[in-house]
Order: C-alpha cells, then structure tokens, then sequence
C-alpha cells in the first residue's frame, strides 16, 4: 500500500441521546506519525457512574496510543490496549460489574491506508470491496459478536489489514443491521462516496422510532489528491489531542507474572463472510492478504531492476555507491536500535503499571544508555533522539515515585519568552526579561495582552521579579535597584533602596511591607516600606548565627523564614535564629529555582528545573507530592491557587495548569 493512499470518511449519527442511553463517535487530532484514532461508543441503561468510566477509558485510550514510544499504528495500538486493559480491570475491582455489559466499544487506527481495530460487544465492522470487477461484503467481526469478554483482558484481539483503492471499511452499531440489509449496505458503500453512502442511509434510518440509536463510521481509501475532510455530523465530539493522566497509573493492580499478549488477527481463517463461503477459499480475502501480495510482487520488481541496473553500473560509480550503502546501513542500524528500546520501554511501561517500579527503573537506565549512543548523523534522527530522552527522563522519574498529571494547556505565548509568572486572583502577569516586556493573561481569555506601560524615573534593564503587593509588582533591574508595575496605571516607576552592600540579591520576598533579601556574605536583610520605596537597612539573622547562604536561589515568608539552596537543602528560621528542619525528596532535587508558600498557606512548594518537577512538602517536612507532565519541556516558573488546587506552570513557550 503507497503512503499516497489515504482515507475519505464520513460519520452517522442518529437519535444519540437518549434517556436509557448514549451513542458517540470521538475522533483524535491527526497525527504525523500514528494517523487518527477513532473511538465508536454504545451506552445502554447507563448511569452517570459508567458515563465517567467509559470516558475515562476513551482519554486513556487516546493517551496511551499517541503517546506510545511506537511509531508504527499497530504496535501503538497494541500498547495502549494492554495499559487500557489494566486500567478496565482495576476499575472493575471497585464498581458494579454490570457495566462493562452494557457498553459496547470499538477503536480503530487509521494511518496511510492501514486499519487496526478491536471492539467490545456489538458494534461490527464490513470489509466491502472490489476485485475483479465484483464487490463483496464480509463481516470481519462475525465471530466475535458472541465471544464473551473477560474482564481481565478487555480488548483481546486486535483485527488488522491495508485498504486498497475503492475498499472501504465500515463500523455499524447493530441497530442498523435491524433496518439495513447487508447486501444494501454493500451497494450504498460502494456506488457512493462515504458522505453520500451516509447520507442514504440517513434517509432509511427515517423510519425507525426516534428512539434508537445509530452510529456508523465509513472510511473508504482513495488516492491522496482526492482526499476530502471527514464529513461530521452534529453529534460527533471531535477531541483535540490533550495530556490526560491515565487510570491506570495510579492505581496498583494484581496481575500474573506476564500479561498474555493481545492476539492479532491477519488472515482469513479468523474472519467470515456473509455469503458463507469458507475460510481461505479464493473469494474469502482478507485485507491483509492483498498487502502481502503487493508486497512480495514490490520485492521482485525490486529484486530484478537491480540486477539489470548492476550490469549498467560503471566503475567510478562504485564510490557513490559505497557512500550510498554505508548511508542506507547507518539508517537501518538506527531503525534497528529504536526497534529495540521501543520494544523495551513498553514492557517498562507495564511494569510501572503493576506496581514494579524496581524493575521498570532498571530497564529504563538501560535504555537511556541506548538512546545516549544513538547517533545524530541525520536532523531526523537528532529529532527522534531528543524525543526517546524526554519520555525515558521522565518515566524514569515516575518509576522513582514522582506522580504524572494531567497538563491542561491555559495559553501559547509565541513569540514571548516569559521568565516569570504572577498570579493575582484570575489574572496572571508575565515578565519577558529578554525584552523587558510584560504581558496580561487572563483564564477567562487566556490570549496573552502586551501592556504598554509608560517609565517613571531611571530603571534598567529589568533582571527579576521580587514580589507583588496590593495593586503593583516589586521588580529588581540591572542599575542595581527597585521599580514597582503598577498594574492599573500601567506605569512602571523607580524605586528607592537605601542599602549598604552591592551586587544583585540572591533571594528575596516581600512579608507585611517589610523587604526581606538574602545578600551575600551570608546575610539577611530586612527593609520597612516607605512612600518612595524601601529604606531603613538592619541585620536580620541573630548575631553569633553561623550558616551558609552564598548558594541561596530562593525565599519565601509565612512568619517563619524559608531559604531554598542550590543543593535541594531548605533552612527554616524563626526570628532570626535557624530553626531544625528536614524532608526527604526522592529522586534528590538536582536544579531548585523555586520555593513558595505564604502565611494562608498549607504547603511548600518547590520548582525543580532540573526534572520538570514540582514538589509540594507539608510544613513540618513530609513529602505530600511531586508531580511532573509529559508535556513540561523547560519549566521556569509557577504560581499557586491552593484553594483550587491548582498550580498554573510557566514552561518554555506556554502556560499549563494542574491539578493537586
């Protein structure tokens, strides 16, 4: 099957609504590489209990298959299954078993004219298709209809093949099948492009009660340039591919020591046709059967053009040649090694499902010992590189006890290369220390609004921000100096800052209109508000206090004083005397730039730049949580709604916010 081969699909939708239950189509944002996922779902006399768990296990199978270290559909497919089974099985511990009996699914990979699928109960797919001047319509699923499901292994087969040019496939609620013959289905599929084929069968399903379902999905393969958009109807939810923390991961399941593999059906022997010929006769093709084929036929065309070609070569080709061998060996060497790790990261990956973190660990160090010897000798493979490192930097940090999270994503900020972030209530202000520009962003319109401020007085290149109060912010510039945002006036005016020291501070935090900042030599100093900005200098530590503050990053206040350091370290000081604290973190924070919190406060939270990693500690030191996400790639910053349970991250080039 050529690439070029792509899909032209159309969806029904009829009376989806209804009391005693619901019939949806969802369909993933396309992507590149794994084409687009394809979810049909049948709810009957179902509560909202099992609406929240089949929702659930549509997000988790988007989320495991676009984010499967697969490349190829199948194998995405297969993975995502596997942790979708898990994950069904789990819940199925602490909820009604009836459920599961009332729901029918299926979910199907489209990509460059391969189809992958596996279902559950009865929704049935057609292979309609063309040979030989004759069309034909064989019911793939046949066998399957009155296969039981077993809760352990949910999805156990997945059925796989290659569309070629005017088959289509079709996915049918069974409902239809009680209004719609098969031989009709086979003309109105064939004679029609997908979104007439919809459209007649629209008009058959009229006479139906208006309360039955119907859902269907028609995906026909056509040459590339006759390509057209899939063609939805109102009641298609058409999901944006989104970051969702998985069931699965949180939850510790009892499983054997290996998980049977999900069985692939590739031939006919597995499949029945409707006119009841026999399996593997000659009218009895499987899809897959015809790629085989063209396959083998591809190979020898292949083989004897290059036999004939040998004989033309001239010599002093044969160093282009080599140069040309030794380049097609240097990419299969490479396809080779990511087979590989692909193949042992998923098995990490389920590890990690079923609670064996030890083991998952280990094979993750080994495969980032594999991804680091892959070689950069194409922008292609640098670029494939530098995506196995980030998912196996941060599964490795998930098989060391740090959590996964949903990252919902507030704002892009394009073109804006953001250092800090400032909350105040639904408002969040942006500092561009680069350009010294700041930026208004709102939940509510999370569209990032230059402010277009106006300078009072002399003020620098802005280095920082110290901390907001009231209505303005407290900014720290390069002539060594304060300036306050004022946010409603949008006037940006210098500061006085009477002090006996120079150099920029190591950390500092506004506490009751007292600056606080921690300055070198092991100081700390503590300044009182005034009308023209921060005057009267004293010493804040007690004298005769011996501690080491030169690798000081960050401050924060809540009647006791917290310093952050380079080393992870957190000093903990009461009235100016050092008080005893301790917390454990695993893995050790390697590159700390934050710490948070304040006198309404519960927690502590601190920014971990060096993993993506936010940890949040109880005040007396238990660790309560750390979480980090997938789409995290170069976390600056982040502020707080405790109340919410929100944090809202700055990270390189967008907001995101999760959940605690």
């Amino acid at each position: 099957m050529s690439n070029s081969m792509k899909y032209s699909s159309a969806i029904l939708l009829e009376n989806a609504h209804q009391t005693a239950g619901e019939f949806s189509v969802h369909i993933s944002k396309y992507d590149e590489n794994l084409g687009e996922l394809t979810i049909l779902l049948e709810i009957r006399d179902a509560g909202e209990e099992t609406k929240k768990i089949i929702k659930h296990i549509i997000e988790d199978s988007e989320y495991h298959y676009f984010h499967s270290i697969a490349r190829e559909p199948e194998k995405a497919l297969e993975d995502a299954l596997q942790k979708v089974n898990l994950g069904i099985s789990e819940t199925l511990k602490h909820t009604k078993n009836d459920w599961l009996s009332h729901s029918s699914l299926l979910i199907a990979a489209c990509c460059n004219g391969e189809v992958h699928f596996a279902k559950v109960h009865s929704i049935s797919a057609f292979l309609i298709s063309r040979d030989n001047g004759s069309d034909e319509i064989i019911q793939i699923t046949e066998n399957a209809l009155s296969e039981a499901v077993n809760p352990v292994k949910v999805f156990s087969n997945i059925y796989s093949g290659t569309l070629t040019k005017d088959s289509a496939i079709l996915f049918v609620s069974d409902s239809i099948l009680d209004y719609v013959s098969q031989e009709k289905l086979r003309k109105i599929s064939i004679d029609n492009s997908p979104k007439e084929a919809i459209s007649e069968l629209k008009t058959i399903l009229k006479k139906a009660p208006g309360t039955k379902m119907f859902g269907a999905v028609i995906c026909k393969a056509v040459d590339d340039e006759e390509t057209v958009p899939i063609q939805k109807g109102k009641d298609v939810v058409k999901h944006e591919l989104r970051t969702i923390k998985p069931i699965a991961q949180s939850l510790k399941v009892e499983t054997p020591e290996k998980e049977p593999e999900i069985q692939h059906i590739k031939n006919i022997a597995h499949l029945y046709q409707k006119s009841g010929k026999k399996p593997g006769s000659r009218d009895g093709k499987s899809f897959m059967n015809k790629k085989i084929v063209l396959a083998i036929v591809i190979a020898l065309i292949i083989i004897v053009v290059g036999v004939k070609l040998i004989g033309f070569l001239k010599t002093d080709n044969n160093r282009d040649n080599s140069e040309k061998n030794q380049t097609q060996v240097a990419i299969q060497t490479f396809e080779e090694n990511v087979a590989l790790i692909q193949a042992t990261f998923i098995e990490a990956q389920n590890d990690l499902i079923v609670d064996k973190k030890e083991e998952a660990k280990q094979s993750l160090l080994q495969i980032s010992a594999l991804v680091s010897a892959l070689p950069e000798d194409a922008p292609e493979h640098a670029r494939e590189k530098r995506l196995l490192e980030k998912k196996v930097k941060t599964q490795i940090l998930l098989a060391e006890g740090v959590g996964l999270t949903n990252a919902t994503l507030v704002a892009e900020l394009t073109g804006i290369s953001a250092t800090d972030i400032i909350r105040k209530d639904d408002d969040f202000f942006l500092i561009d220390t680069l350009s010294g520009d700041f930026h208004h962003l709102s939940v509510s319109s999370p569209q990032p609004i230059k402010l277009d401020v106006t300078t009072a007085g002399e003020i620098g290149k802005i280095s920082r921000s110290i901390d907001e109060t009231g209505d303005g912010i407290i900014l720290y510039h390069e002539l060594g100096t304060l300036a306050e945002l004022q946010i409603q006036k949008k006037t940006i005016k210098a500061l006085e800052w009477n002090r006996g020291w120079k150099g920029a501070p190591l950390a500092s935090e506004i506490y009751q209109n007292k600056l606080y900042v921690v300055a070198p030599e092991n100081k700390i100093f503590k300044y009182s508000s005034s009308i023209t900005g921060f005057t009267q200098e004293t010493s804040w530590l007690k004298e005769g206090s011996a501690v080491s503050l030169d690798d000081a990053t960050d401050l924060a206040i809540d009647s006791t004083l917290w310093v952050l350091k380079q080393n992870g370290e957190i000093l903990k000081f009461f009235k100016g005397a050092r008080e005893p604290f301790s917390f454990t973190i695993s893995p050790p924070l390697t590159k700390p730039v934050k710490l948070f919190t304040d006198l309404d406060l519960k927690y502590l939270y601190i920014l971990d730049a060096g993993t993506n990693r936010i940890v949040i500690l109880e005040k007396d030191g238990e660790l309560l949580t750390q979480l980090t996400a997938e789409e995290f790639s170069h976390v600056k910053d982040f502020a707080v709604d405790e109340g919410e349970k929100k944090i809202y991250v700055l990270d390189q080039g967008a907001v995101f916010m999760i959940k605690f």
